[in-house]
């Protein structure tokens, strides 16, 4: 998942500050909220719904990656505590996915545990291992 900040560096100047404007006017509406999944309908033409995900890439269905549409949607996200939330969940997940991963590679022991920790902190992955 994209951060904020990634998002600011990924988008165009001028999409960046439209999306400001989209947030600003309060033009993103809360469609849906799950724990990996959020959605967002800007009514404001062009229309476009936002998808904004926890696993994977988030993505608009104006088609053009990173606009507008996205910013305001991040920005109402991050608003709303939603963004925290998906973030939250994505963290999780990896740190499931590395554990895993970790677990595959270690020969079966019994006695043997070990317990991973992974964060992810403004783009910045730390992982640790505690046996």
């Amino acid at each position: 998942m994209i951060s904020l900040k990634g998002l600011q560096r990924a988008a165009t100047a001028a999409e960046w500050q439209a999306g400001l404007r989209l947030a600003a006017k309060g033009q993103p509406r809360e469609v849906r909220v799950s724990p990996g999944l959020a959605e967002y309908s800007l009514s404001e033409p062009p229309y476009a719904l936002v998808r904004l995900q926890a696993e994977g890439a988030s993505h608009c269905d104006c088609g053009q990656p990173y606009c507008r549409h996205l910013v305001a949607a991040m920005l109402s996200a991050e608003k709303a505590g939603t963004l925290r939330q998906l973030q939250a969940h994505s963290q999780q997940a990896a740190s499931h996915a590395f554990a895993q991963a970790v677990e595959s590679l270690l020969p079966e022991a019994p006695t043997l545990q070990i317990e991973p920790s992974l964060f992810i902190e403004d783009g910045q992955l730390s992982v640790s291992l505690r046996a």
